[in-house]
């Protein structure tokens, strides 16, 4: 009994921190098939992935965005397909989301515990695992709702590489904030603030290295521009210059 009470104290952090992966995980994969949304947006995925498989052709883009006409790269695409290496039921990709945010828990308490305390971390991370509107969106397949996972990740690193100046962290931060980024156009502000960082740290070598990688990051992207004139680039110009003319007239 000794044994085991020692085991428990001095393996508190990896003991909690399995605990609390399970209970984020059981509240969001509890009665999945009943729970989840599956709505006009799953059944579009869906269909542009079996036709592209079907007709062995490369996945370009991404879905469309909320507003405007242009497109998302397609990360998402590729990280759905990657759920149905495993299984072909319409439940695979929604159970991909479930676990990239149950991980999530478990990025917030290391981060918080590393550059603040266990305290916050516990508080954090908790707060994370039990909160509904969590809980909400990690039940279903929808290209915006693994980004907490991968803004955890990327502000993870960030900070390492901010205080502790490691040029992985860099890299690693600015590969998953490309990925944030390529789930929702809104994820671009993370990318922003990645290269921000290293220009505040004039640290110019690894910005232009983290360039040519955020480039190849998004290949896919730029060669269905370059097949099809650049209309996505078109398109997102015009979104923003009429966003502009609206709120000059507001």
């Amino acid at each position: 009994m000794k044994k085991v009470f020692n085991f428990l104290k001095t393996n508190q952090s990896i003991i909690f921190l399995i605990l609390i992966f399970f209970m984020a995980f059981f509240l969001r994969v509890f009665r999945l098939p009943d729970f989840i949304s599956y709505h006009q947006d799953q059944v579009r995925d869906l269909f542009y992935i079996q036709d592209h498989f079907q007709q062995e052709q490369m996945i370009l883009l991404g879905p469309k965005a909320s507003v405007g006409n242009f497109f998302l790269p397609p990360f998402w695409y590729y990280l759905m397909s990657l759920a149905y290496l495993f299984s072909t039921s319409p439940l695979a990709p929604a159970f991909l989301v479930v676990i990239l945010n149950s991980l999530t828990v478990i990025i917030i308490y290391l981060f918080c515990n590393k550059f603040f305390d266990k305290k916050t971390a516990v508080f954090s991370s908790l707060l994370y695992a039990v909160s509904p509107f969590s809980i909400e969106y990690s039940r279903f397949a929808w290209n915006p709702n693994p980004i907490p996972f991968f803004t955890a990740l990327s502000m993870c690193f960030l900070f390492g590489y901010f205080y502790e100046k490691r040029a992985s962290s860099f890299y690693l931060s600015l590969i998953a904030a490309s990925l944030a980024f390529q789930l929702h156009y809104q994820g671009f502000l993370l990318v922003v603030a990645v290269f921000l960082v290293s220009l505040l740290k004039k640290d110019y070598k690894n910005f232009i290295l983290g360039s040519a990688i955020f480039i190849i990051l998004l290949a896919p992207f730029f060669i269905s521009e370059i097949q099809n004139n650049f209309q996505n680039t078109k398109e997102i110009i015009y979104f923003l210059e009429k966003t502009a003319q609206e709120k000059a007239l507001a």
